[in-house]
């Protein structure tokens, strides 16, 4: 793996986790200041909007990081 493609893999996993951790703050941790509010925090549908969007991306690493090690290792 080349360092290119260890970068994303880096920046995709990055990505992802801190998004999610980010979304489970907000969406467990915090208390909305309106008791009848649907979100808890104003940017809670943004960050869930980012990281599904980011998680095809590390669908992808996964694929890479497969065909790079995984499967070749396997056959040998």
């Amino acid at each position: 793996m080349n360092r290119p493609e260890a970068w994303l893999v880096h920046g995709a996993t990055l990505l992802v986790g801190g998004t999610g951790i980010i979304y489970a703050v907000m969406r467990y941790l915090m208390i909305p200041a309106d008791p009848f509010s649907v979100v808890n925090h104003a940017w809670q549908p943004r960050v869930q909007h980012l990281h599904v969007l980011v998680a095809p991306l590390t669908v992808f690493v996964v694929g890479l990081i497969w065909t790079k090690h995984i499967a070749r290792h396997w056959r040998s």
